[in-house]
């Protein structure tokens, strides 16, 4: 049973009056292991979100239940005054909790995964946990998540995805896998790096369980959860890409991804398409619906608009992608790619524009979410419980023998969604791409 530290906590906490007064060896160690505790909320909300600087609300009745009523405000108090953790006190009761991040302090001391010290909170989180799992498995959605998390099984595959995300590794001379772990070794306190670590970590660990319940003793697990939208959040959907090429199944299995080609901009054309089903469309509008159409049954409108656009033309896939989506979704501005998606689809970014005027521009994104989850979600819940899968957002993970069904379940769900938009035999099969995510790589 691991948590989250910050490196040489116990020699800052020597600065802290209330840990110094601790007279007992045993309770000092439960503190740290408190302490740990909020450290760890805190970096696995981060991490849950990919964003380890935001401040993240955690409510206080959790805080109670892990830290004790009497002694959570103590916890939180020693670690502000030592400069490891930042508290906006603002909260609404029954709205949103007071929200919490780590310091830049901490960021620069680094942050270290340890064992729990004392048998006391080790039987507090057991209780907790227990009590956790039998609430989330109530839902058929969660367990069927948690028990598809421990079919994985992860390689050991280090220097494949410290190629990618090490800096100097992007020199053109060749570099050994042991030169790579030096490298990793003198920047392990980097946060990405200290990210990327943890997740392997603890998923290798996942190689050796075969009880659900047995994944909440990893320092990185949160509970998976059912946002407004939708949408669900759990470990894997949060892992790096780099270290889910790194998966294969416990039964060596090659895994596989079926996802949506240019999935948010497609579904929104689906959203917007079917927004003209009563409408009575000039020449322009039917022109406009048709291409938008054509172009999201070929699966190519990530291609068109990056073809059509200068500003784009020359940029990176995934920067290109962001851009896109950025705009869509972010606030009305002018900048040059705007200007170029109102001349390719004039009438789209109109219906773009109104939503964002009306109900605020965060809207343009829950529409697009809920509509991806009412197509994968619901296709998710309707494949077998005994073939290996898991959901990822606008993607849906599996084994390739299983793809073939997985994208047949896809395609019926969105002719069913949108079938005042789709004819019955519209050809969907390139709107759903399969590829494969197991990338085991070597590097000499």
């Amino acid at each position: 049973m691991k948590q989250f530290s910050i490196k040489q906590l116990v020699k800052l906490l020597e600065g802290d009056k209330y840990y110094l007064n601790i007279s007992k060896p045993q309770n000092r160690l439960l503190f740290i292991d408190k302490c740990n505790w909020l450290i760890s909320a805190i970096i696995r909300s981060n991490w849950q979100l990919k964003d380890e600087r935001l401040l993240q609300n955690l409510n206080s009745k959790s805080l109670k239940q892990i830290l004790g009523d009497r002694y959570y405000k103590q916890i939180i108090k020693s670690l502000q005054s030592l400069d490891l953790v930042f508290v906006n006190h603002k909260y609404s009761a029954n709205r949103f909790s007071k929200s919490y991040s780590l310091s830049a302090k901490a960021f620069k001391v680094g942050v270290i995964e340890e064992s729990v010290h004392s048998d006391r909170f080790k039987h507090t989180l057991k209780t907790h946990f227990k009590k956790r799992y039998e609430v989330l498995s109530k839902n058929p959605l969660i367990e069927k998540i948690l028990i598809n998390t421990i079919k994985l099984f992860l390689t050991n595959n280090v220097p494949g995805y410290l190629a990618k995300i090490l800096p100097t590794v992007k020199a053109k001379k060749p570099i050994s896998n042991l030169e790579l772990i030096d490298l990793w070794l003198d920047s392990i306190n980097d946060f990405r790096l200290s990210r990327y670590d943890a997740y392997f970590s603890s998923f290798r660990l996942i190689n050796d369980i075969n009880n659900p319940y047995e994944i909440f003793n990893l320092s990185i697990f949160f509970e998976p959860s059912i946002g407004e939208s939708g949408r669900v959040f759990h470990l894997v959907a949060s892992a790096p890409k780099l270290i889910r090429q790194s998966f294969l199944t416990k039964s060596k299995e090659e895994i596989y991804e079926v996802d949506m080609s240019s999935a948010q901009p497609s579904i929104l054309i689906l959203e917007w398409l079917e927004s003209l089903k009563s409408k009575e469309l000039s020449i322009k509008e039917v022109e406009e619906a048709t291409l938008c159409l054509n172009l999201l049954m070929e699966g190519n409108i990530y291609s068109f608009i990056t073809k059509q656009s200068p500003y784009l033309l020359q940029m990176e896939y995934s920067k290109m992608k962001q851009s896109i989506l950025t705009t869509l979704n972010d606030k009305i501005k002018p900048t040059k790619l705007y200007k170029e998606l109102f001349v390719l689809f004039p009438n789209f970014m109109k219906w773009i524009n109104v939503i964002k005027k009306n109900e605020g521009y965060k809207q343009v994104s829950f529409i697009g979410q809920s509509a991806e989850a009412k197509i994968f979600v619901n296709v998710y819940k309707e494949l077998p419980s005994d073939i290996f899968s898991l959901i990822i957002h606008d993607c849906i993970i599996t084994t390739f023998e299983n793809t073939t069904l997985v994208k047949n379940l896809l395609i019926k769900r969105v002719k069913k969604l949108y079938q005042g938009v789709l004819a019955e035999n519209s050809d969907l099969d390139k709107l759903f791409k399969v590829e494969k995510v197991s990338k085991i790589i070597t590097i000499n």
